[in-house]
């Protein structure tokens, strides 16, 4: 089977040639087309943006939705106070609704926005229906903070990226969503859980490849993670749990990182390329297991070809 990858793959990884998809490859390039969302909030017009690494397009938004705060003002006036007050989404925290004042024209204003905002909210949950990718708000900085207030979808990225969304090239927007993206996945706990060191030595975590491959082929594995290099060269026995790294032809070495990844998977874990600062210490590779190695297991060591 042939692989082909994007073109702005290295050269030196053009094509890999074997019985299966390589997959700590298949993984990075799933990783390079990662979709995600942007709100781009306007007063004048609010978008939708379906992204991947790449760049990104306008999503439509259901029919019913203004996308404009001054035709959402003459088709809906709110009242001024609310029977169906905005609930609190993912961002509310424990604030149970919102009543709004009009003590003054901010307030006012904010009212009507906050409307609009629960509107363009339920548009994107409708877009979104069923979706877990990440939505970036836009918008400047006292916007994005009344639509954390009524926003109902689950995997909102906060604090969001302030801009005039209005001002902006689409190529601006997308790095600096990219960048937040990025700027996430380097922060304790976004994928690695944050106590992961307190994990290690009590059975349900790992930074030792042997101990890891043994977990995935076991199923015990929830999650792996590795750097985009790692690879380790050697053979397995899954009867004797025993691991020998080795480069000799004579003992047929297999690529065993991917035996790893592969394991994983198949028994329902999740396997995800991490750049090293996401990794803790900057080890290679490490894991979550579901559950502790038996009491009676016997782990081989690791041997090593001489």
């Amino acid at each position: 089977m042939t692989e082909v990858l994007p073109a702005s793959a290295p050269a030196t990884a053009i094509v890999h040639l074997g019985d299966h998809f390589h997959a700590a490859t298949l993984l990075g390039v799933m990783e390079t087309r990662r979709v995600f969302h942007i709100m781009a909030l306007s007063q004048k017009r609010s978008r939708l943006l379906k992204c991947t690494e790449s760049g990104c397009e306008e999503v439509p938004f259901p029919s019913e939705i203004e996308v404009s705060l001054n035709e959402f003002i003459q088709m809906r006036k709110p009242d001024h106070v609310l029977d169906n007050r905005a609930s609190g989404g993912p961002s509310t925290g424990s604030m149970k609704g919102v009543m709004f004042g009009t003590s003054t024209d901010r307030e006012n204003r904010d009212e009507y926005m906050l409307h609009f905002f629960t509107q363009l909210d339920r548009g994107v949950n409708i877009v979104l229906k069923g979706s877990d990718t990440p939505l970036i708000p836009l918008g400047v900085e006292h916007e994005i903070a009344l639509y954390g207030r009524i926003n109902t979808y689950p995997h909102l990225i906060e604090p969001g990226v302030h801009g005039a969304a209005d001002g902006l090239e689409m190529a601006e927007i997308h790095g600096r969503a990219v960048a937040l993206l990025n700027q996430q996945l380097t922060q304790p706990g976004y994928e690695v859980p944050a106590d992961f060191d307190k994990r290690v030595g009590t059975g349900h975590a790992s930074t030792h490849f042997q101990d890891i491959l043994i977990a995935a082929a076991s199923g015990r594995v929830s999650h792996l993670f590795f750097q985009p290099k790692t690879s380790y060269t050697g053979t397995f026995d899954p009867v004797r749990q025993r691991v020998k790294q080795t480069a000799d032809p004579l003992d047929f070495p297999q690529a065993l990182m991917e035996v790893a990844v592969w394991q994983t998977i198949l028994h329902g874990g999740v396997a995800r390329v991490l750049p090293g600062s996401a990794m803790p210490n900057g080890v290679p590779v490490c894991a979550l297991f579901r559950y502790p190695a038996p009491a009676d297991a016997q782990t081989g060591p690791v041997e090593t070809a001489a």
